[in-house]
Protein backbone atom coordinates (compact mmCIF):
# COMPACT_ATOMS: atom_id res chain seq x y z
CA UNK A 1 0.00 0.00 0.00
CA UNK A 2 1.67 3.23 -1.00
CA UNK A 3 2.01 6.61 0.81
CA UNK A 4 3.16 9.75 0.52
CA UNK A 5 4.85 11.80 4.10
CA UNK A 6 4.14 16.17 3.58
CA UNK A 7 6.24 17.76 6.08
CA UNK A 8 5.32 20.83 7.89
CA UNK A 9 1.70 20.93 7.85
CA UNK A 10 -1.02 19.40 9.05
CA UNK A 11 -0.63 16.79 5.97
CA UNK A 12 3.14 15.76 7.47
CA UNK A 13 1.37 12.46 8.66
CA UNK A 14 1.63 9.44 5.81
CA UNK A 15 -1.39 8.85 4.02
CA UNK A 16 -2.56 5.92 2.63
CA UNK A 17 -4.07 5.84 -0.94
CA UNK A 18 -7.81 5.99 -1.16
CA UNK A 19 -10.26 4.63 -3.39
CA UNK A 20 -13.85 6.02 -3.37
CA UNK A 21 -16.44 4.50 -6.05
CA UNK A 22 -19.86 5.46 -5.39
CA UNK A 23 -22.66 4.03 -8.06
CA UNK A 24 -25.91 5.67 -8.57
CA UNK A 25 -29.14 5.42 -9.90
CA UNK A 26 -30.04 8.97 -10.68
CA UNK A 27 -29.44 11.25 -13.54
CA UNK A 28 -28.08 14.59 -14.65
CA UNK A 29 -28.02 16.28 -11.04
CA UNK A 30 -26.51 12.85 -9.16
CA UNK A 31 -23.72 13.07 -11.95
CA UNK A 32 -23.18 16.82 -11.68
CA UNK A 33 -22.72 16.22 -8.23
CA UNK A 34 -20.68 13.35 -7.89
CA UNK A 35 -18.34 15.00 -10.77
CA UNK A 36 -18.04 17.91 -8.93
CA UNK A 37 -16.71 16.11 -5.91
CA UNK A 38 -14.36 14.24 -8.06
CA UNK A 39 -13.29 17.71 -9.22
CA UNK A 40 -12.44 19.37 -5.60
CA UNK A 41 -10.37 16.66 -4.29
CA UNK A 42 -7.45 18.78 -3.29
CA UNK A 43 -4.13 18.81 -5.37
CA UNK A 44 -2.02 18.04 -2.38
CA UNK A 45 -3.69 14.45 -2.38
CA UNK A 46 -4.07 14.32 -6.25
CA UNK A 47 -1.93 10.52 -6.30
CA UNK A 48 -3.64 9.75 -3.02
CA UNK A 49 -7.30 9.79 -3.20
CA UNK A 50 -8.96 9.25 -6.19
CA UNK A 51 -12.83 9.62 -6.26
CA UNK A 52 -14.59 7.68 -8.93
CA UNK A 53 -18.41 8.37 -9.88
CA UNK A 54 -20.01 5.07 -11.47
CA UNK A 55 -22.83 5.76 -13.75
CA UNK A 56 -25.82 3.65 -14.84
CA UNK A 57 -24.45 0.83 -17.41
CA UNK A 58 -28.26 1.05 -18.29
CA UNK A 59 -30.70 4.12 -18.19
CA UNK A 60 -33.49 1.98 -17.91
CA UNK A 61 -32.41 0.19 -15.26
CA UNK A 62 -32.02 2.10 -11.39
CA UNK A 63 -33.21 -0.19 -9.37
CA UNK A 64 -30.82 -0.60 -5.91
CA UNK A 65 -30.07 -4.39 -7.39
CA UNK A 66 -28.66 -2.36 -11.07
CA UNK A 67 -26.44 0.49 -8.82
CA UNK A 68 -25.17 -2.38 -6.56
CA UNK A 69 -23.82 -4.67 -9.56
CA UNK A 70 -22.79 -1.56 -11.55
CA UNK A 71 -20.52 -0.84 -8.52
CA UNK A 72 -19.26 -4.61 -8.45
CA UNK A 73 -18.26 -4.46 -11.90
CA UNK A 74 -16.73 -0.94 -12.10
CA UNK A 75 -14.77 -2.43 -8.77
CA UNK A 76 -13.84 -5.90 -10.46
CA UNK A 77 -13.02 -3.78 -13.79
CA UNK A 78 -10.28 -1.56 -12.13
CA UNK A 79 -9.17 -4.43 -9.44
CA UNK A 80 -10.37 -2.64 -6.28
CA UNK A 81 -11.58 -5.30 -3.34
CA UNK A 82 -14.80 -3.89 -1.70
CA UNK A 83 -13.56 -4.92 1.37
CA UNK A 84 -10.54 -3.08 1.60
CA UNK A 85 -9.33 -1.05 4.46
CA UNK A 86 -8.26 1.76 1.71
CA UNK A 87 -11.50 1.10 -0.95
CA UNK A 88 -15.05 2.65 -0.39
CA UNK A 89 -18.00 1.57 -2.34
CA UNK A 90 -20.90 3.62 -1.92
CA UNK A 91 -24.29 2.86 -3.75
CA UNK A 92 -26.70 6.02 -3.45
CA UNK A 93 -30.52 5.46 -4.45
CA UNK A 94 -33.71 7.04 -3.18
CA UNK A 95 -36.79 5.79 -1.24
CA UNK A 96 -39.07 6.91 -4.35
CA UNK A 97 -41.04 3.25 -4.97
CA UNK A 98 -38.34 1.43 -3.92
CA UNK A 99 -39.38 0.58 -0.55
CA UNK A 100 -43.35 0.04 -1.83
CA UNK A 101 -44.90 -3.09 -1.44
CA UNK A 102 -44.22 -4.54 -5.23
CA UNK A 103 -40.26 -3.48 -4.39
CA UNK A 104 -39.54 -3.82 -0.34
CA UNK A 105 -38.33 -7.53 -0.60
CA UNK A 106 -35.64 -6.87 -3.29
CA UNK A 107 -34.54 -3.41 -2.18
CA UNK A 108 -34.41 -5.26 1.37
CA UNK A 109 -32.38 -7.96 -0.15
CA UNK A 110 -30.17 -5.79 -1.88
CA UNK A 111 -29.28 -3.44 1.31
CA UNK A 112 -28.65 -6.84 3.44
CA UNK A 113 -26.34 -8.03 0.38
CA UNK A 114 -24.82 -4.93 0.35
CA UNK A 115 -23.53 -4.66 3.81
CA UNK A 116 -22.19 -7.66 3.21
CA UNK A 117 -20.09 -7.17 0.76
CA UNK A 118 -18.45 -3.64 3.09
CA UNK A 119 -20.74 -1.03 0.50
CA UNK A 120 -21.89 1.91 1.84
CA UNK A 121 -25.59 3.42 1.45
CA UNK A 122 -26.20 6.51 0.53
CA UNK A 123 -30.32 6.48 0.80
CA UNK A 124 -32.72 9.52 0.13
CA UNK A 125 -36.27 10.37 1.51
CA UNK A 126 -38.06 10.81 -0.96
CA UNK A 127 -35.03 11.52 -3.37
CA UNK A 128 -31.27 12.89 -3.91
CA UNK A 129 -32.76 16.49 -3.96
CA UNK A 130 -33.35 16.79 -0.38
CA UNK A 131 -29.43 16.60 0.05
CA UNK A 132 -28.81 20.03 -2.33
CA UNK A 133 -32.24 21.97 -0.53
CA UNK A 134 -30.32 20.96 2.68
CA UNK A 135 -28.12 23.44 1.64
CA UNK A 136 -30.19 26.27 1.86
CA UNK A 137 -33.39 25.18 3.94
CA UNK A 138 -33.67 23.93 7.42
CA UNK A 139 -36.23 21.30 6.24
CA UNK A 140 -37.31 20.50 9.66
CA UNK A 141 -38.42 23.95 10.54
CA UNK A 142 -41.16 24.00 7.50
CA UNK A 143 -44.61 23.59 8.27
CA UNK A 144 -45.91 20.10 8.39
CA UNK A 145 -48.18 20.82 4.87
CA UNK A 146 -44.95 21.64 3.11
CA UNK A 147 -43.10 18.36 4.77
CA UNK A 148 -45.56 16.41 4.01
CA UNK A 149 -45.88 17.64 0.39
CA UNK A 150 -41.63 17.15 0.23
CA UNK A 151 -42.20 14.00 1.01
CA UNK A 152 -45.01 12.10 -1.19
CA UNK A 153 -43.18 14.43 -3.93
CA UNK A 154 -46.10 14.51 -6.26
CA UNK A 155 -45.42 16.37 -9.61
CA UNK A 156 -41.70 16.66 -8.62
CA UNK A 157 -42.36 19.12 -5.72
CA UNK A 158 -38.84 18.27 -3.93
CA UNK A 159 -36.80 18.93 -7.47
CA UNK A 160 -38.89 22.30 -8.37
CA UNK A 161 -38.45 23.39 -4.31
CA UNK A 162 -34.81 22.60 -4.66
CA UNK A 163 -34.24 24.25 -8.09
CA UNK A 164 -35.78 27.46 -6.38
CA UNK A 165 -33.20 27.39 -3.64
CA UNK A 166 -30.32 26.92 -6.06
CA UNK A 167 -31.85 29.74 -8.10
CA UNK A 168 -32.81 32.10 -5.22
CA UNK A 169 -28.91 31.53 -4.22
CA UNK A 170 -27.36 31.97 -7.84
CA UNK A 171 -26.22 28.76 -7.16
CA UNK A 172 -25.90 24.89 -8.85
CA UNK A 173 -25.69 21.86 -8.30
CA UNK A 174 -21.90 21.94 -9.01
CA UNK A 175 -20.83 24.56 -6.71
CA UNK A 176 -22.32 23.06 -3.17
CA UNK A 177 -19.33 20.42 -2.36
CA UNK A 178 -17.59 23.21 -0.28
CA UNK A 179 -20.49 24.07 1.89
CA UNK A 180 -21.76 21.01 3.34
CA UNK A 181 -21.47 22.02 6.79
CA UNK A 182 -24.99 23.54 6.91
CA UNK A 183 -26.69 20.58 4.85
CA UNK A 184 -25.47 18.50 7.64
CA UNK A 185 -26.58 20.46 10.50
CA UNK A 186 -30.10 20.75 8.52
CA UNK A 187 -30.35 16.91 7.80
CA UNK A 188 -29.51 15.78 11.52
CA UNK A 189 -32.37 17.80 12.49
CA UNK A 190 -34.68 15.77 10.21
CA UNK A 191 -33.52 12.90 12.22
CA UNK A 192 -32.98 10.24 8.79
CA UNK A 193 -33.03 6.89 10.33
CA UNK A 194 -30.88 4.41 7.72
CA UNK A 195 -32.21 1.55 9.25
CA UNK A 196 -35.99 2.74 8.28
CA UNK A 197 -35.43 5.21 5.35
CA UNK A 198 -38.82 5.58 4.53
CA UNK A 199 -40.24 7.34 7.81
CA UNK A 200 -38.61 10.46 7.46
CA UNK A 201 -36.80 13.04 5.35
CA UNK A 202 -33.55 13.23 4.70
CA UNK A 203 -30.50 11.71 3.41
CA UNK A 204 -27.44 9.53 4.70
CA UNK A 205 -24.90 11.38 2.22
CA UNK A 206 -23.21 12.83 5.44
CA UNK A 207 -21.84 9.29 5.63
CA UNK A 208 -19.64 10.02 2.33
CA UNK A 209 -19.12 13.51 3.33
CA UNK A 210 -17.78 13.06 6.55
CA UNK A 211 -14.85 10.19 5.03
CA UNK A 212 -14.02 12.03 1.92
CA UNK A 213 -14.02 15.94 3.15
CA UNK A 214 -10.20 16.13 4.59
CA UNK A 215 -9.38 15.57 0.88
CA UNK A 216 -11.79 18.36 -0.44
CA UNK A 217 -10.88 21.45 -1.43
CA UNK A 218 -13.33 23.36 1.27
CA UNK A 219 -12.40 26.77 0.45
Amino acid sequence: MSSRKRSGSRYSKKIDIQYFLVSYEGGEDERKYFESMKNTISRRFENLVFFIPVEKSDVHHSSPQHVLKDLENKATQMNYKLKSDNVYGFIAFDVDHYFSQAHQRNTKTTIQEAKQKGVYLIISNPAFDIWPLLHYESVALLDEKTKKQLITNSNQFLKKRMRKALDDNNSVISDLIPNTTIAIENNQSLQFDLTDPPKHLGTSMQQLIELINPYLITS
